[in-house]
């Protein structure tokens, strides 16, 4: 537009547009009451940018796509240190390898039962291939699958989505008995048998029977986990 802000400068639309480009720009409309360009945010009413309006934005965004999740997270009727693995594995907090590399630890990030790739919480829990054996074993391969560049959060939504609430629980469980077995490993040099963990899904599931058992003798309704019949 020419200094004034009244019509468009025809020399620097000569030098700089073609026919066309020249055609559609003087077909956009000139204000009549003219004034200075300024920014102006759509997310508020004043049209101004702050750090505390951006943060509430992108939380609820999260909030959001994520509040049915852990809606269904936070009601499991499962232990607490099963919920909090599973909330830990989520937030991509666990302490794998990978992750205490990052943080300038000196370790070899290698997966300690497969020695092939990098050990992390998506990897230990359902890319190993011990791990996937034991999916495979509950019949659960169809319900867990991982895809390129998923996080734990990624594969759990995913898999909670199309679960019944009996192999929901038993995925909780069993996320739990994974890192459970790596830890062994790890600091007691234990490897335990595929039979080993489900021995130990077993045994947690039917901890959660009982409890439930006496929630019911007591009025309560709660779902029961038929874990000992999915683990033969």
């Amino acid at each position: 537009m020419d200094e004034h802000g009244s019509k468009w400068d025809e020399d620097v639309l000569n030098d700089l547009c073609n026919d066309r480009d020249k055609r559609l720009i003087k077909q956009i409309p000139i204000p009549i009451r003219s004034r200075s360009d300024s920014w102006y945010w759509i997310q508020d009413d004043k049209g101004e940018v702050s750090v505390k309006r951006c943060y509430r934005c992108i939380q609820g965004e999260a909030e959001c796509t994520e509040k049915a999740f852990w809606r269904r997270i936070w009601r499991m009727e499962l232990p607490g240190k099963v919920v909090n693995l599973i909330w830990r594995a989520a937030r991509d907090v666990l302490p794998t390898t990978v992750a205490l590399q990052s943080k300038h630890v000196n370790v070899d990030t290698r997966c300690g039962w497969c020695q092939i790739n990098s050990e992390t919480a998506v990897h230990v829990l359902f890319e190993c291939t011990f791990a996937k054996e034991i999916w495979e074993m509950l019949r659960l391969q169809n319900v867990i699958h991982t895809e390129e560049g998923d996080s734990v959060l990624c594969v759990l939504k995913r898999a909670l989505q199309s679960a019944s609430k009996e192999q929901g629980l038993l995925i909780g469980l069993l996320c739990w008995c994974l890192w459970f077995r790596r830890n062994k490993w790890v600091w007691e040099r234990n490897n335990m048998s595929t039979f080993g963990i489900k021995s130990l899904a077993w045994s947690k599931g039917s901890d959660v029977q009982e409890e439930y058992r006496c929630s019911n003798d007591n009025g309560l309704n709660h779902p029961l986990v038929n874990i000992d019949a999915s683990c033969r």
